[in-house]
């Protein structure tokens, strides 16, 4: 049975893509822990939100992790935005030692595109992929957050009164193949309520200065926060089948 699960991510925000699935753990007394590898403080401040932006992006991850329910939230203290810089080793034996310390059941990060194609989202994956293979146990699974499967694209953007070339862009920005998606999950109304409220916690962040979320606008953001999409190359069909999370 799960009872331990870890989030591993690159910025303060980035928790928001498994949202739901966190706090579907935490209702059904599952230990969530979250690691961040940076404090956000290459992000632009938006909304008039004043003061130093590591400090302002800290307290906010802090505040949504309160908010969540977390049990911990541990940085890497490697700089935003500098993947390229990071001294990978030194970063995956920190990693390495919080990740052993929690002992999840699973370990949630990005997939090797890092949803978006940032760097510091693609080098978490990787080093979280790495420890995941050191520690070598079949009763753990990394689950990598993904898109959406092109087949749900296709349906739910069908239905939207938005013009076709934003559904292309929609289409073409949001959504992976099929069989990079081993399943997805709709969020009830408590839990897309506690998402929502989530996202208002990195208020420097959200609305940005075109008034968007995730650069889309807020009533598409709702639309498709909802759902959340994970991979596990490790799920067999069968496990597939009967799956019950926690």
């Amino acid at each position: 049975m799960v009872k331990t699960i870890v989030g591993v991510f690159a910025h303060p925000d980035d928790e928001i893509s498994s949202a739901g699935l966190l706090e579907r753990a935490i209702n059904v007394g599952r230990n969530v822990h979250l690691i961040c590898a940076t404090r956000g403080e290459a992000g632009k401040v938006n909304n008039n939100v004043n003061g130093n932006i590591l400090d302002i992006r800290t307290k906010e991850l802090e505040e949504s992790c309160e908010l969540l329910g977390a049990t911990s939230l541990n940085f890497l203290e490697v700089g935003d935005g500098k993947s390229e810089t990071w001294a990978a080793t030194k970063v995956e034996e920190k990693l390495y030692k919080l990740i052993k310390d929690i002992n999840p059941d699973i370990i949630i990060t990005f997939d090797k595109n890092g949803g978006n194609g940032h760097p510091d989202h693609k080098e978490i994956s990787r080093l979280t992929q790495n420890i995941f293979d050191r520690i070598n146990d079949r009763n753990k699974k990394l689950y990598f957050v993904s898109l959406f499967p092109k087949s749900f694209m296709r349906k739910k953007l069908c239905l939207l009164p938005i013009s076709k070339n934003r559904k292309e862009h929609f289409y073409g920005k949001f959504a992976v193949e099929d069989d990079q998606v081993s399943f997805m999950i709709k969020l009830n109304r408590k839990e897309l309520k506690k998402k929502l409220n989530l996202v208002k916690c990195h208020r420097s962040q959200f609305p940005d200065n075109k008034g968007r979320y995730y650069k889309v606008p807020l009533s598409i953001f709702k639309i498709f926060a909802k759902y959340e999409c994970f991979y596990c190359k490790d799920l067999k069909q069968e496990e597939l089948d009967n799956l019950e999370l926690f």
